[in-house]
């Protein structure tokens, strides 16, 4: 071959390489660009642009991809995504417990559900939410209880037939409405006591009825009321002076469902001796109110010589355990599963 051949097929091939190269470096630009201008949310079905904006803000690219692919909508979660702790694979888990808890602001729902998720389904921390503030669900949670250790919480804590023993506990719980008795019309051993007000209207009435079915001309047949509500402290305080006091959070005072009696300069160990004593037993279920424990029950123990101890468990089921002769404390444990 000649050199001028060879010089010419040099310069084709340079050509050649040139061209290929220019055209890759061409479509590499390309693929730059359309990289660059690429919606990572062309495929997502939702079209509000601030929505949009807020995912491209706080979602990597998997992230969105798990959106994309199970086609959850912005309202399960853009009212939650720019708050501390937000996890997107838990959106439906905060569109639940907004669904409830209504009230509570975005970065609550967030620090409720991440601070529990592990531990519990948030239905069942709904359920707790019933009867508990979260804070105190949250004590419990932390802590546990501080006496008994591994005693559960008591589920229900709301309802008027709960029941409290030392097989579950309260934790630091108050309940969410408390009101003072009106010592006009019951008498009290002090101003300030403090009950459920579920309890006012028939503890009212049980007075009233008791100073006339006794024949008594002073109110309440000459009973007062010397403890309602007692909060947690209260009872750790009562425990740490007296150890045979039940464990804080193990109370039925702490619900508010439950009053004491007491005469005024008579002993309380004195109670059950009394004529008022004896009303009580026989009448207080007409009112809705029971014996904790009584004489008919299998298992005696130290509540059972607290005469003076009555809890409210509404007219209906007291009635109904009373004309079946059955005790507040056996119904309770039965519906426990005991």
């Amino acid at each position: 071959m000649s050199d001028v051949s060879q010089t010419e097929l040099k310069h084709k091939n340079r050509w050649i390489f040139l061209f290929v190269a220019g055209v890759g470096l061409l479509a590499f630009y390309c693929i730059l660009m359309l990289n660059a201008k690429y919606d990572e949310l062309s495929r997502y079905p939702y079209t509000d642009q601030k929505s949009r904006q807020l995912i491209r803000e706080h979602l990597n690219e998997q992230e969105i991809d798990y959106i994309i692919e199970y086609s959850i909508a912005p309202n399960m979660f853009v009212a939650y995504i720019q708050e501390e702790g937000f996890n997107i694979y838990h959106a439906s888990e905060y569109k639940r417990l907004s669904e409830y808890a209504w009230q509570e602001p975005p970065a609550h729902i967030v620090q409720m559900v991440e601070e529990t998720i592990d531990i519990m389904s948030v239905d069942t921390l709904i359920e707790y939410l019933g009867g508990y503030r979260y804070d105190e669900l949250h004590d419990y949670l932390v802590f546990g209880d501080r006496y008994a250790a591994g005693t559960p919480l008591l589920m229900g804590a709301q309802a008027v037939d709960t029941y409290v023993d030392e097989k579950v506990t309260l934790g630091i719980r108050k309940p969410a409405y408390l009101v003072r008795l009106d010592t006009e019309k019951i008498p009290a051993e002090r101003e300030g006591i403090l009950v459920d007000p579920r309890i006012s209207a028939d503890l009212e009435a049980m007075c009233a009825a008791a100073a006339e079915e006794t024949g008594s001309p002073k109110a309440c047949a000459g009973m007062v009321v010397t403890d309602g509500y007692i909060s947690y402290d209260e009872q750790k305080t009562r425990h740490e002076a007296d150890e045979s006091m039940p464990y804080p959070g193990h109370s039925e005072h702490q619900l508010g469902l439950a009053v004491d009696f007491g005469i005024p300069g008579l002993l309380p160990g004195y109670f059950r001796d009394t004529v008022q004593y004896e009303w009580l037993k026989e009448n207080a279920w007409r009112f809705g109110f029971v014996e904790t424990w009584n004489r008919a029950d299998e298992v005696i123990t130290s509540v059972s010589e607290e005469a003076w101890h009555f809890r409210y468990i509404g007219t209906e089921l007291a009635a109904r355990l009373h004309n079946e002769g059955n005790s507040f404390a056996r119904y309770a444990t039965a519906k426990r599963g005991e």
